[in-house]
């Protein structure tokens, strides 16, 4: 799992930073391992990105994002999983702008947590 704070240029260019207030999204990258048994086809993976106050961020456009069980998520993205190896990656834009601290990224399949890091923004 690969969260990185990314601000847009005027061109429309994407950059990573480390700073809060130059940071505009989240993008998440993370690659899906083969497994051969697990179930082929559209998989709904979710984000929940925590801020330093360990609260979920809602999404940006305010659209509602929820997991199974009505859990409220940042983001979400449908993968094609063919059960073979895969890179992917998850943009989140927040509601409101980022402030200094760490924020913690959880991936999620289902309701099982499947990856989790953290992001430091000064």
């Amino acid at each position: 799992l690969n969260p990185m704070a990314i601000r847009v240029s005027t061109t429309g260019s994407q950059r990573e930073t480390t700073r809060a207030k130059r940071a505009e999204m989240i993008k998440t990258c993370f690659t899906l391992l083969e497994n051969r048994i697990a179930d082929k086809g559209d998989r709904t993976l979710f984000l929940e990105v925590l801020d330093p106050n360990g609260q979920i961020m809602p999404p940006g456009d305010r659209s509602p994002v929820a997991m199974a069980g009505g859990v409220p998520a940042s983001a979400a993205r449908v993968l094609d999983y063919a059960g073979e190896q895969m890179e992917a990656c998850i943009f989140f834009t927040a509601d409101r702008p980022f402030e200094p601290g760490v924020y913690t990224v959880h991936l999620v399949d289902g309701q099982e947590r499947i990856a989790t890091t953290d992001l430091i923004l000064r």
